[in-house]
């Protein structure tokens, strides 16, 4: 991957990070990714609860 590829994915990644947009955590990040998250007693799973839990959070 190139610096300017990186950078495109990075900037892709930020712009999910602030809108929760579902398709591009269907996108980005892996069906069987788990997130740990401070506010939440158990792990998450996959883009769909990430995203979901980014929403309540905002």
């Amino acid at each position: 991957m190139t610096i300017t590829e990186n950078k495109q994915l990075m900037y892709r990644f930020t712009n999910f990070i602030n809108t929760a947009c579902k398709e591009l955590a269907e996108e980005l990040i892996a069906p069987d990714a788990v997130f740990y998250v401070p506010t939440q007693k158990e792990p998450m799973n996959g883009p769909s609860r990430f995203s979901t839990n980014t929403k309540k959070s905002k």
